[in-house]
Parts: C-alpha cells; structure tokens; sequence
C-alpha cells in the first residue's frame, strides 16, 4: 500500500512520456490523445524569445495570430545557421526549442499562438479526478499493474500488463490520429478515386 503512490507516479511518467526505444522489451510509445491536444496558449517573444508552457509535451502547431500556416520546426543546430543567415527585416518562420525555451528566427517581438498536448497535474490523494484518469482510468490501472507486478518479482504478470497496456495505448493513439486526420484521409481518397 506504501508503495502505491511511487506505482501511479511511475504510471503517469510512462502514459505522458513513454518508456525505452521502440524494439525494447519495455517499451511504450507515450499517449497523445485528443483531449491532451485541445489546448492553445499564447508565448510573449523578445528578441525572438519566450518561455513555454510548464505543461508543455509536445508542440503540434506554433503561428502568429494573423498567420495561420504557421512555423516550421528547425533541430537547434540547424536553428542557429538558419538564424545565422535571417533577414532581420522578414516574420519568424522556424523555431526550435531548448529546454523550456522558446526560440524563433527571424527576431520577433510580440505574441505567438502554440497548439500542443498536455501534460495534466499529477494524479494523487488531493487530484483523484483529473482529466486523463476520467477519461482512461483503464489505462491506469493497467500501467500500475505493470508496475506492481514488477515490484513484487511476479515477472510473467507484469509482461501481461504491459502488453495489454500497450494495446491500450495503441488503441488511444490510433483513434486519435483518426480523428486528427479523418477529414484528410477522405479527401486524399476522394482525390484519388477521381472524385
């Protein structure tokens, strides 16, 4: 019982972040479900810089409020040479990220628009009814089991959590690419059907 908050803290990490590399016998790929995705939230820059969110986990779009389209991502070594060679004179149009911040090119002052998932507060005795545990308590369940096997030595149990849990995951992100993407898939088809 003593050990049951470290289980669902353990749980938590592996539902926002994953776990291992695919291939890996403990691997799962983090969950990125729609109701973590529905958040937007607006970045002050000076100088072409700003401070993320805290419950940033991934970003899935970064615009201007008068420009749509959006920027691009650009890894930090690239970031810099591209950065390098900015019109100062131009709006941003790459950004990268280091640590917590936030960096575009070219300089920009001003507010930015940035649609990413979310990592919710921690479940626990003063949280019991968050947002992710409500919708995939199931999920849960199943990490903890993992987890609790594992800590008990009880090895073929603790595999058959996990492989249920990663089912569940797979499950979770495929119907929320679906979602994501649907209108998309039915347009590219329409499109190549001819119609």
């Amino acid at each position: 019982t003593a050990r049951f908050p470290v289980f669902v803290s353990l749980a938590e990490s592996r539902i926002y972040n994953g776990a291992g590399k695919p291939g890996d016998p403990l691997y799962s790929a983090p969950v990125r479900a729609t109701i973590m995705e529905n958040n937007i939230a607006t970045v002050t820059l000076t100088g072409g810089i700003g401070t993320l969110p805290s419950d940033v986990l991934q970003v899935r779009k970064l615009y201007r409020p008068t420009d749509s389209e959006g920027l691009s991502y650009a890894p930090p070594a690239r970031w810099e040479e591209l950065n390098a060679d900015a019109d100062p004179s131009s709006n941003p149009y790459y950004y990268t990220i280091e640590g917590s911040t936030l960096k575009v090119t070219p300089s920009y002052d001003g507010t930015l628009n940035l649609l990413y998932f979310q990592q919710f507060p921690a479940v626990g005795p003063s949280n019991t009814a968050g947002p992710m545990i409500q919708e995939y308590g199931l999920l849960y369940f199943k990490a903890v089991m993992f987890y609790a096997c594992g800590f008990l030595k009880d090895t073929d149990s603790a595999g058959n959590w996990l492989s249920e849990y990663r089912a569940a995951v797979d499950g979770i992100n495929r119907v929320s690419s679906e979602i994501r993407m649907g209108a998309q898939r039915f347009r590219s088809i329409a499109k190549v059907m001819g119609c």
